[in-house]
């Protein structure tokens, strides 16, 4: 391996190679000049050619076997062999510092750093702001360590070019993994320049493939004008299939589309592919429906599949099949030709012998599929893609379940999705003439993958993307930046994802304060909801589960359901969803929570439409244990499945499960003079008769609500008639409550058992309706002031 010899070697060899194809271009052009002129141009092509070759890979990493050096381009190999003569010169370490140092002089280097929004300068300052000291030890086996550096660097330069589907290691490539050396100048950039390494991933793809991309995109369009390529021979390569013509005018041949080019490329998925072909392959049951969400990546499976067949990448029984994807809007048209073309089709399909039929995800494959039964008795291998809804539909039919195997497609990493749509944005910006930022696009990702569940990635990043590109057009924008992206998922989704700006932060630093404007006393329950709201928008919220999960416990009308109340109005615009956990008592309630064939569940579809959100569980004590167990998923994951499979995202929810169990204790020992702490120290121990340790452990604040005192249950009242005041004024009029009439209020709206719940009550029966039948009776002036007294007796009068 050169990169082993020493400098004076190494600089030699390089310098020999150079000079004698340098030797023979010369050679040439004296023979044509002086000796002879067919020789000399001869010689002048093998030089041209060898020359050519020098500056590429010596070998291709997708047809050659090889070490990494081998596949490294004439840039790289120049670089490093500076870069090592250097090292071994001034007997150091740095050699990721020396690599990049000299990868800055290329204009290659700075394109990439440019698009990942990186100035060079502020590049180099950085990676020349530390120094490395060599131990003793190190000293000592310093040329071994050096080679074992490079071996490591190249070896994980070769994977990634692998992974690409590349037939060299690009310069790029190789310095990323050099500037991936030290683990400590990843971090520096990560918090200087705020840019990690997958962002600098990306802009070398954009920079490496941008112009590729540019020009086929531009060749593609006058080839789509001038030429029209021409369908090949669908006879494989023993003669032995047969033409399909029906078929063919009701379908696509995915393999001729794999053939032109124009799909197959697939990043992840890795798993679902390889469990495809496995079964695509048996002699029996060789039928896959791909299950996945819209934008999960169903169709770019099949697509990737169509290119595997076409370059003889899959098991030999599968060589020189065709895959083809049925129109279905072409096979259903005329209701009452449909069968006759099915069978028609089947018949081509087991005649021809080389067919793979793929039907698409569409509610209307259902109402076919019982046609295709004998195309699957005879062993003709049939891909299905399919919804969770539409899978829902397919599995009724007993032949589907007992003949297919159902390959589960998955999300893209939020790293694989970063990869594919790198390669979208070029395609986007030549488009729609508009500048994306990586920032931009990472943003989009993280964004959808956390707030647009349970639709998956990639599917929802691109649509959040083409959202924003969209906007930014109307907009009349230049540059589509990561503030876009979050201002638009705010708009579609109304959930705030942006940092806070000055007003919320004003409302989250005194959230206790405005809650308080509307809720008397129970200070530790109105702190804990607050905190835990300003934990999540302040971006230190948990890794998993929902917002917060409380336990409100205390007797009837002290404030718990007024509580949850206040938080969805003052913070979640109003949106919050009640469950009254007395209606699931039996297990099979199970389904009308999740949703069943004849039913939607309450609690997946209310959080499915609105995300963000209160979720009020009134009386949780007296629901039955198994449906406990759907929530301690929920409470620990943040999410569940509806029935259909589908995941159901709780992470943007403020969960809080109200209980009046052990009210009477708390009087008790209120009445014994007991402290709070002492009170709520027992409660919990009680707790564990009724609700399992397990599903305890679970909320993030256990909390016992005091009753009110005299004192609270006047302040309640009094926030209530502030309300009527307002109305009041609304319409026209003034009105002045006595003191006589309040204290009336708390003495007929207060009791012990039932704490403030019956004020409400009590202030719309004696002020409320009688003054709605006053006012429409025009009993009262506007201008005047209406005062509401008692003495013996309600008296409504003005003044």
């Amino acid at each position: 391996m050169w990169y082993e010899l020493h400098p004076l070697e190494r600089i030699l060899i390089w310098n020999f190679n150079i000079a004698v194809r340098i030797f023979l271009l010369v050679a040439s052009l004296f023979f044509i000049l002086k000796v002879n002129i067919y020789f000399g141009i001869f010689l002048l092509i093998f030089t041209i050619v060898n020359f050519k070759r020098y500056f590429k890979a010596q070998k291709e990493i997708l047809h050659e076997e090889g070490t990494p050096e081998e596949f490294l381009d004439f840039k790289s190999r120049k670089i490093l062999l500076k870069t090592l003569n250097e090292a071994e010169i001034l007997k150091t370490l740095d050699v990721d510092k020396i690599f990049l140092n000299l990868a800055l002089k290329e204009k290659y280097i700075k394109n990439i750093l440019a698009r990942a929004g990186i100035e060079s300068k502020e590049f180099s300052k950085l990676i020349n702001g530390y120094e490395k000291e060599i131990e003793g030890e190190i000293k000592n086996s310093f040329k071994k360590i050096l080679v074992q550096n490079i071996k490591s660097i190249l070896n994980k330069s070769y994977l990634e070019a692998l992974n690409l589907g590349m037939n060299y290691i690009p310069f790029g490539i190789l310095f990323i993994k050099f500037l991936e050396y030290d683990p400590e100048l990843v971090k520096k950039i990560k918090i200087n320049l705020q840019v990690d390494e997958e962002i600098l991933f990306s802009a070398f793809l954009i920079e490496e493939f941008g112009k590729k991309i540019r020009v086929k995109e531009k060749y593609q369009i006058t080839k789509n004008i001038f030429v029209k390529p021409k369908k090949t021979s669908f006879v494989n390569r023993a003669w032995t299939s047969r033409p399909t013509p029906l078929l063919d005018s009701m379908s696509e041949d995915l393999t001729f589309l794999a053939s032109l080019g124009k799909i197959g490329y697939i990043v992840g998925h890795k798993n679902e592919i390889e469990l495809t072909l496995a079964v695509l392959e048996k002699p029996q049951n060789n039928n896959v429906i791909l299950l996945g969400e819209v934008g999960s990546g169903k169709t770019t499976i099949l697509y990737h599949l169509a290119w595997l067949i076409k370059s003889d990448k899959v098991p030999k029984n599968l060589f020189d099949k065709r895959l083809v994807l049925l129109n279905l809007n072409l096979l259903l048209e005329k209701e009452e030709e449909v069968i006759a073309r099915i069978n028609k089709i089947i018949y081509e399909i087991n005649r021809a012998k080389n067919i793979i039929l793929a039907m698409p995800d569409d509610p209307r494959t259902e109402k076919i599929i019982e046609h295709f039964k004998d195309l699957v008795i005879s062993q003709t291998p049939l891909i299905v893609l399919a919804s969770p809804e539409n899978y829902k539909n397919l599995s009724k039919h007993p032949y589907v379940v007992d003949t297919f195997t159902v390959v589960r497609v998955g999300s893209l990493s939020e790293k694989e999705t970063l990869t594919l749509l790198t390669f979208e944005l070029i395609t986007w910006e030549i488009k729609f003439k508009i500048k994306v930022t990586i920032k931009a696009l990472k943003t989009a990702i993280k964004l959808a993958n956390r707030f647009l569940k349970p639709r998956l990635l990639p599917g929802s990043a691109r649509e959040l993307m083409l959202e924003t590109i969209n906007i930014a057009k109307i907009k009349n924008l230049k540059i589509v930046d990561e503030n876009l992206v979050a201002e638009t998922l705010s708009q579609l989704i109304n959930i705030p994802v942006k940092p806070p700006e000055l007003e919320e932060t004003q409302l989250l630093l005194n959230l206790e304060e405005i809650i308080h404007q509307s809720l008397i006393d129970q200070q530790e329950a109105v702190k804990e909801v607050s905190e835990a709201l300003r934990t999540y928008r302040a971006g230190l919220g948990k890794t998993k589960g929902p917002i917060g999960v409380f336990l409100f416990l205390g007797p009837t009308g002290v404030g718990k359901t007024e509580l949850a109340k206040t938080i969805a109005k003052i913070y979640f615009n109003g949106v919050m969803t009640r469950l009254d956990m007395g209606q699931f008592q039996e297990v099979n309630t199970i389904d009308n929570l999740i949703g069943s064939e004849s039913t939607s569940g309450i609690l997946t579809e209310s959080v499915k439409r609105k995300p963000y959100s209160v979720l009020l569980l009134d009386e949780f004590e007296k629901c039955h244990p198994k449906i406990w167990d759907i929530f301690l998923a929920i409470f620990d994951e943040g999410k569940i499945q509806d029935f259909t499979g589908r995941e159901i995202d709780f992470s943007n929810t403020i969960i809080i499960a109200t209980s009046n169990a052990f009210s009477e204790i708390v009087y008790q020992k209120i009445r014994e003079n007991k402290t709070y702490e002492e009170i709520k120290s027992q409660i919990k121990e009680k707790l564990y008769t009724i609700f399992p340790p397990e599903l305890l452990n679970r909320f993030d604040g256990i909390i016992i609500f005091k009753p009110l005192s005299k004192e609270d249950i006047k302040s309640i009242t009094n926030l209530k008639l502030k309300d009527l005041k307002e109305k009041i004024n609304k319409i026209g009029y003034e009105i002045e409550i006595k003191e006589a009439a309040i204290e009336k209020i708390i003495e007929e709206g207060y009791s012990e058992v039932f704490g403030a719940r019956a004020l409400e009550r009590t202030i719309q029966e004696r002020i409320y309706d009688v003054l709605s039948k006053k006012i429409l009776a025009n009993e009262f002036t506007k201008g005047k002031k209406i005062i509401v007294d008692f003495q013996n007796e309600w008296k409504f009068y003005q003044i």
